[in-house]
């Protein structure tokens, strides 16, 4: 990605870890203040969110979460570019595993993976950074509410 201006009138081409504090800091060393915002939407769920306690709900050979929380590329750029021009400069994706291995543990969606880059080219294509959050509070919609409860 090109240097992106932010709403400060920052301009940074790299996101590194700060060499002595607990932040992040542009290729020169100064500390950035990212101004940003969660997307999820609804992602935590599958498109086809079948209802608990049914039959369907434990059938997972359909279960797909591409399309979460952007229907499809269009409107990916224009959400992306939206949140840029309102001075969004970050965004963290938040990701559940089960969108990843939605079928059987090691057998990874390539189609959602797929999804995800091109959520990623968008964002940066609009000029936006983006951290994927691994968000484990819901790790399937079939195991306990809480990954603590797992461990």
């Amino acid at each position: 990605m090109a240097s992106s201006s932010i709403s400060s009138g920052v301009t940074f081409g790299a996101v590194l870890p700060h060499a002595t504090l607990n932040a992040f800091a542009d290729a020169n060393g100064r500390t950035l203040l990212l101004r940003g915002l969660n997307v999820s939407g609804d992602a935590k769920y599958p498109v086809s969110n079948v209802l608990a306690r049914i039959p369907e709900f434990y059938d997972v050979s359909n279960v797909s979460y591409t399309g979460k929380p952007f229907a499809d590329e269009q409107e990916a750029g224009q959400w992306w570019a939206r949140l840029r021009s309102w001075g969004i400069g970050v965004v963290r994706l938040v990701v559940c595993w089960e969108a990843l291995e939605p079928r059987e543990m090691g057998v990874y969606d390539e189609e959602y993976i797929s999804y995800l880059h091109m959520l990623v080219r968008k964002a940066d294509e609009a000029g936006l950074r983006v951290f994927i959050d691994g968000h484990q509070d819901v790790v399937c919609m079939r195991a306990p509410s809480s990954f603590q409860t797992l461990v």
